[in-house]
């Protein structure tokens, strides 16, 4: 899935100017934790805005993650959102995101458009609901996807990586084409379809070092994907169960200085997700199975591949405004070769290049409704889904590691 190679680190901020951005954006939070703040009403409720920032601080051993956290105090995530939405009609929506993340070499901290779609109920009543949405819409993969971007909507500081990779992030969010869904009311609860026709976003030098090995000098682009999401949830709202399958089409456009040949990129993804609640405690589990194929690149790349991985999480609430996890996640990048044997045997890299262990716990602590801080530890044992554009050099990389992330988030 990976291959690596040396090119020149695009960072240029100092480690001074990180100190100064992150003097800039505690000073920030500390006056938002002073109060809590609502959503933005205007228009007689019709126009809302939302919005939200999170900074965090990462340190970690051996490998980087999300900036150069190696040995050191990485600034280098956070993620700054706007959110509005315009209700024109009863049955019609306008939704639409700005969104500047920072995530390492993974994102920039660009100002784009994360989300911008018009969505029209088509029918409703007391058996539910159906409508299509039109735009650069969410897409409805697994848990956290559609939420995932606003910390208040997950349990830790980072979702399981196994499962949402933070260096595919974009091809994971949103992309743009039109989205049908239908909502079913039962006595058990609520049961969900939604069926997604469009182009991910695929351009970016995160996905294309992901599946290419380094930001080459063609263009990685989306073709024509479908995805459908099947959802329950129950009417106490005990149970969350979910079953997200697609089919990601990419094409690699090579230019004429290229070492690499135009090909195609097959990505065929199949999640399981269940969420069970309590008064006080949840239990959240989700498994991965992928199939990846390479074709018309030529025959030293040209492949067939299948990866899985998996995610286990508790999370216990001991009082109102405190809660605490503990996770364990596992993801193999070849399936045939789990432990990395036969790759190590061929291309002479580390064999833990192609999983990743992690076991997590942490704790999160809710100064008020609009004011979180959050901190936790993982202990890895791999490199299997390692950012390659911050970890480009395969004999530095280190088998077993930790990590440690501070993060605060306000949102309104």
């Amino acid at each position: 899935m990976y291959a690596y190679f040396k090119f020149r680190n695009r960072s240029s901020r100092s480690r001074a100017g990180l100190n100064q951005w992150s003097t800039r954006w505690l000073l920030v939070f500390s006056l938002f934790a002073s109060s809590a703040a609502n959503a933005v009403d205007m228009l007689d409720g019709k126009l809302q805005l939302h919005g939200f920032i999170t900074q965090g601080m990462i340190n970690t051993t051996g490998n980087n993650f999300l900036g150069k956290s190696r040995d050191d105090i990485s600034y280098d995530f956070r993620e700054v959102g706007l959110n509005a939405t315009y209700r024109a009609l009863p049955q019609l929506q306008f939704s639409t995101q700005l969104i500047s993340r920072k995530a390492g070499e993974n994102d920039n901290g660009e100002l784009r458009i994360g989300h911008a779609f018009v969505d029209w109920t088509v029918a409703s009543g007391d058996w539910g609901s159906s409508g299509v949405r039109l735009g650069r819409v969410r897409v409805p993969y697994g848990l956290y996807a559609e939420t995932g971007d606003v910390a208040f909507t997950r349990d830790s500081a980072i979702l399981p990586q196994p499962i949402y990779f933070d260096v595919t992030r974009r091809l994971q969010k949103s992309a743009d084409g039109l989205s049908l869904y239908h909502n079913a009311v039962s006595d058990y609860g609520n049961f969900g379809i939604k069926y997604y026709l469009g182009y991910p976003q695929a351009d970016g030098k995160s996905t294309e070092a992901t599946f290419l090995g380094k930001d080459m000098p063609g263009r990685l682009d989306s073709k024509l994907t479908q995805l459908v999401n099947f959802s329950f949830d129950s009417n106490n709202g005990q149970w969350r169960l979910g079953l997200t399958a697609a089919n990601v089409k990419m094409a690699y456009d090579r230019k004429a200085t290229d070492s690499l040949s135009s090909g195609d990129i097959t990505l065929v993804p199949y999640l399981l997700s269940a969420q069970y609640n309590a008064e006080k405690w949840s239990l959240t589990a989700e498994y991965l199975l992928e199939f990846l194929e390479f074709k018309g690149f030529g025959p030293l790349m040209d492949s067939k591949t299948s990866a899985d991985g998996f995610y286990v999480q508790a999370a216990y609430r001991p009082a109102s405004k405190w809660e605490v996890f503990t996770r364990y996640d596992a993801f193999y990048r070849d399936r045939s070769d789990r432990h990395g044997r036969d790759w190590q045997a061929t291309t002479g890299l580390p064999d833990f290049m192609l999983y990743s262990k992690d076991w997590s716990a942490g704790v999160r602590y809710d100064v008020n409704e609009s004011f979180s801080l959050r901190a936790e530890a993982h202990r890895i044992n791999g490199a299997g889904w390692l950012s390659p554009l911050e970890n480009s050099n395969p004999a530095a990389l280190e088998k077993s590691w930790d990590m440690l992330i501070l993060l605060a988030s306000y949102r309104f």
